[in-house]
């Protein structure tokens, strides 16, 4: 491994949203994507790197949204060619990996900042995820894992209740979860897919959380407890849809529930360490009205919020764990490790001290921050070009309007009060499920019952009255 810690870094990515959090801290950090979202321009108008593919073949759609098909052009290649210097080496990061991705990095010779694709599902499928993490079975619900026409609903109300939740190996967003509410639902669901093996919980009652995590050899760096907002008719089709995330809604929790989540921390710490696993994950929660955590599943990637995640722990001067991340793959050298962490964080960090400093920085990283955000996703069926939208910015609500102030593409442009708003351009696809607009904002957008506030209703409003799918 070369010793420069300015080597370059390439992220590879669809969204550009989806590589922000250190392309201004790192000195030769590179974004490399598929759309030309507003993102591109302001962002390199400050002087980010970043390579659009979109923008440079002078279409909105020049490929079908894929990491894959990035790595399958000509122009990226020569891109990452052109900036990187003699004998260094090409660091590339994903934001998840797979199988074919890694064979194409190993044969470009570039250097993979991500897990195995192997250890990504063992954790990541819901059913392999739960096999394999038998030190945790406790914090889960009771489950049961079978064949949907292996069982029927007299036996599964028996076992588990009569409401329950089906969970298939893959999805996201919510498109592989369903809810059973009576036997009705269940015959139907079992009729659709008779020999589909899934993961049958009980339904617990009780709000969802998010804690985004880094498997590190110095112990578990977390942080960014979040309220997962979920489910809101006007922007998921999915009853279980993640649309966004309050990280102040939190405040509500007490110690013993944060005893348990940092139990399930340490024994995902344990699980995932010891079968090579290093890196980005974020974990979903349920807490019930008792206090009690039960652990939904982890996503072992990076996190959807990790973006926005980065931004705040800046803000509140913690090192990142997407700093972390980086550092696990780039430095197998404890020394190199710690000073890249420390040339461009400055903590004073040495061997002796990283693993204490890491326990304190999770204690401070876990209390609740004025901070939220909201996400838009196609709710139609199938793919569809977006006619019209929001223009990206940052706003107020203003006398009841909303009045852009300035340009902006990130949380770290906005001040409390703000909304910024992040868009896709007109013509472009958009799967279903997939984003078509963004709120964050350094304010909560809930109220203490969990309900949205009426200025992000208002606002959501006004969105949609601007976004229009074709």
């Amino acid at each position: 491994m070369n010793s420069k810690y300015s080597e370059p870094i390439f992220f590879l990515c669809n969204d550009p949203e989806r590589a922000l959090g250190l392309e201004d801290i790192l000195e030769n950090f590179h974004i490399i994507c598929i759309d030309n979202t507003p993102i591109v321009q302001v962002a390199r108008s400050r002087g980010i790197n970043i390579f659009s593919l979109a923008e440079s073949e002078g279409k909105t759609n020049p490929v079908y949204r894929s990491t894959v098909n990035l790595l399958k052009s000509i122009k990226v290649h020569n891109y990452i060619r052109e900036n990187t210097p003699k004998d260094d080496n090409v660091n590339v990061m994903v934001f998840k990996t797979s199988l074919r991705i890694e064979k194409m990095c190993k044969e470009f010779g570039y250097n993979l900042l991500n897990t195995t694709s192997a250890l990504n599902k063992k954790f990541e499928l819901k059913i392999s995820q739960y096999n394999s993490l038998n030190n945790l079975i406790s914090f889960f619900p009771k489950t049961v894992i079978t064949p949907l026409n292996k069982i029927n609903y007299h036996e599964l109300k028996k076992q588990l209740g009569e409401k329950f939740v089906i969970q298939y190996n893959r999805g996201h967003t919510g498109n592989s979860t369903k809810f059973i509410k009576n036997e009705e639902e269940y015959k139907a669901e079992r009729e659709k897919y008779p020999n589909r093996l899934a993961r049958i919980a009980e339904f617990i009652e009780g709000e969802i959380y998010t804690m985004n995590m880094c498997v590190t050899r110095y112990g578990p760096a977390y942080g960014g407890l979040s309220y997962q907002i979920t489910g809101i008719e006007e922007l998921t089709s999915r009853e279980g849809g993640t649309i966004g995330n309050d990280w102040l809604y939190p405040q509500k929790l007490g110690e013993k529930v944060h005893n348990q989540i940092k139990e399930i921390i340490s024994r995902i710490q344990t699980s995932l360490y010891d079968s090579g696993y290093r890196g980005l994950l974020g974990i979903d929660i349920i807490v019930t009205n008792k206090q009690k955590v039960y652990l939904i599943e982890i996503n072992a990637r990076q996190p959807a919020s990790t973006s926005m995640h980065t931004k705040l722990m800046l803000h509140e001067e913690f090192i990142p764990l997407q700093a972390f991340h980086i550092a696990e793959f780039m430095f197998p050298e404890e020394g190199k490790y710690i000073r890249f962490l420390n040339k461009y964080f400055k903590k004073g960090l040495s061997e002796n001290n990283i693993s204490k400093f890491l326990e304190e920085q999770n204690k401070l990283a876990t209390i609740p921050v004025e901070a939220s955000q909201l996400i838009f996703r196609n709710t139609y069926s199938k793919r569809r070009k977006i006619e019209e939208n929001v223009e990206q910015g940052i706003y107020v609500f203003n006398n009841k309007l909303l009045v852009k102030t300035n340009e902006g593409y990130n949380i770290s442009d906005t001040i409390p009060g703000e909304y910024l708003i992040l868009t896709t351009k007109r013509n472009q696809l958009v799967s279903p499920d997939n984003e078509v607009a963004r709120i964050q904002t350094l304010d909560t957008i809930l109220t203490k019952e969990g309900r949205l506030k009426s200025i992000p209703k208002r606002i959501i409003k006004k969105i949609q009255n601007n976004v229009k799918l074709i």
